[in-house]
Order: C-alpha cells, then sequence, then structure tokens
C-alpha cells in the first residue's frame, strides 16, 4: 500500500471540499470522541465548514473536551464531504450514516 500517495488524496479531496461533515461510531468513548474533536478543530483551522456529528449524546465525563460542545446529533445540510473516524462499519455510524450517503 502506498501511504504517501493515499496521504495526498486525502489532502487533495480535503483540500477541495468546503463542507466537511465527521462522525465516530455509535456509543462514543474517548477514541471516538478523540478522533472526532481533534480532526474537527483541524479542518476549522483550514477554514473548512464542519459538522461534529454523533448518532448518540456525548458522555457526560467528555462534555469538557475542546469542542465537546459543537458536536451535534445530526444534520440536515448537505456536505461535500464525510469523514467517518474510529468506526469499522456504516452500521457502527448509526443515523449519521444519513449525512454519508447525502455527502
Amino acid at each position: 500500500m502506498n501511504y504517501k500517495k493515499n496521504l495526498e488524496l486525502c489532502r487533495e479531496i480535503i483540500g477541495k471540499s468546503r463542507t466537511i461533515a465527521i462522525s465516530g461510531h455509535i456509543n462514543p468513548d474517548g477514541d471516538s470522541l478523540g478522533s472526532l474533536l481533534s480532526l474537527g478543530l483541524g479542518l476549522k483551522k483550514l477554514k473548512k465548514t464542519v459538522y461534529m456529528i454523533s448518532a448518540d449524546r456525548i458522555p457526560g465525563r467528555y462534555r469538557g473536551l475542546p469542542g465537546a460542545g459543537d458536536v451535534i446529533v445530526y444534520t440536515r445540510k448537505k456536505c461535500d464531504l464525510a469523514i467517518a473516524v474510529d468506526c469499522g462499519s456504516k452500521e457502527l455510524l448509526g443515523n449519521t450514516y444519513k449525512v454519508f450517503k447525502r455527502a
């Protein structure tokens, strides 16, 4: 597998996208939320419109993380790109998969 080529392709796709949705798996844990928040906040610094979405509410112990208040349960917005983090299958996206189908 050519990782350098794959990373370049990711950079190109993200660079061309203006509106990006990011979601982790259902019943989010620290790994999923950390991935979601770090990527989301990083993309916002690149001046992207970012929707950080979760199929389930964020557990109380994680609500103090930077950016956690920006996570929404669902969006009807059309996105150029949807990115799944810490998620091995579309079933684990829960109802956020609808956003992925529209992106």
